[in-house]
Parts: structure tokens; C-alpha cells; sequence
């Protein structure tokens, strides 16, 4: 007598979507001394964003951000 496993069953649209789950993907820090780096990060950012790439967008933010924080710009 031989004994097969049981089919496990799927079940779709169950679970955390993808990005939920554990990773260990590390966050990556921008450090700056000088803003005119972060100026010319910002400006390829807003080329980027013209031309239709929406993928930096939180980082153009945090960049504004840390103007904001540095009192190099104001609301």
C-alpha cells in the first residue's frame, strides 16, 4: 500500500500583498554636506519625474524636506 501526500490547496487572493511581507532589503541613507548636491539630486529627480518616471517622488520630497529643515527654503 503506498501512501501519496495530500495536494495542498491554493488559495488565491489570500495572505499579505507583496509589499507586506519581510524582506531584508536594507534602507539606504543619503548623507549630504553640501546642498548643491542635494540641488543637482533634486534637478536629475525633476527630469526623471518631467519625463514620466514616478518613482523617485518620495525621495524629491524628503530632499525638499531637508531644505525645510536646514532653513534654506520656507513655505
Amino acid at each position: 500500500m503506498s501512501i501519496t501526500p495530500k495536494k495542498q490547496k491554493k488559495e488565491s487572493g489570500k495572505g499579505l500583498p507583496h509589499a507586506m511581507t519581510l524582506n531584508d532589503n536594507a534602507i539606504d541613507y543619503v548623507h549630504w554636506d553640501d546642498p548643491n548636491e542635494l540641488v543637482d539630486r533634486l534637478r536629475l529627480f525633476d527630469a526623471s519625474h518631467q519625463a514620466g518616471n514616478n518613482a523617485h517622488d518620495n525621495e524629491m520630497l524628503s530632499i525638499i524636506e531637508e531644505f525645510r529643515e536646514a532653513g534654506l527654503i520656507i513655505n
